[in-house]
């Protein structure tokens, strides 16, 4: 695996490992820079050349999701969601992330700084499981010491999003089925 920022400028593709549909890797052509494996409810582990992480969401009234160094009950990091899909990664040392809608179909997603420019920008196909999906670095974030964790983690956040996508339309039309029978 190789440092995300070593590949600044080419293309980065969130796509499904061939050998399971719970495995995500990041890639820049053949080269791989991160990867996300899907554990079970909504756990997952997370991987890097610069670090390896669990993520895992707790909480229903505060949602939030725990970042730790695995086999760790320690926090490293915590996102704490809000209503709109959005939220804030609390980092140590008081640093923070914004993770926010980047556009009004709410198809991109991106990190932001505290002055609110975009870090990294996600997009991928909204409402279904994505098995592929475009990430893009700025610039600004090429030298940022979390920028190995903020890939991985937007992508999980993506994917946690359309998990609950789907449970929602499912437990709508099921009702609307079952009353139609």
């Amino acid at each position: 695996m190789q440092p995300i920022n070593t590949v600044a400028g080419q293309e980065l593709i969130w796509t499904r490992a061939s050998k399971s549909p719970l495995v995500y890797e990041l890639r820049a052509g053949d080269i791989t820079v991160a990867a996300l494996r899907w554990q079970h409810g909504s756990l997952a582990e997370a991987e890097t050349a610069d670090g390896q992480w669990t993520f895992k969401r707790a909480g229903f009234w505060h949602p939030r999701v725990t970042v730790r160094v695995p086999g760790s009950d320690a926090d490293v990091a915590l996102f704490a969601a809000n209503w709109h899909g959005g939220g804030s990664l609390h980092l140590a040392a008081e640093r923070q992330f914004a993770w926010s809608a980047a556009n009004f179909w709410h198809s991109q997603w991106a990190w932001k700084d505290a002055a609110g420019l975009p870090l990294m920008t996600f997009t991928s196909k909204r409402g279904t499981a994505p098995a592929e999906g475009q990430a893009e670095v700025a610039l600004a974030a090429l030298d940022l010491p979390e920028l190995s964790l903020l890939a991985p983690l937007g992508w999980y956040l993506l994917l946690l999003q359309a998990r609950d996508d789907q449970a929602a339309t499912v437990a709508a039309i099921v009702p609307a089925i079952s009353a139609a029978t």
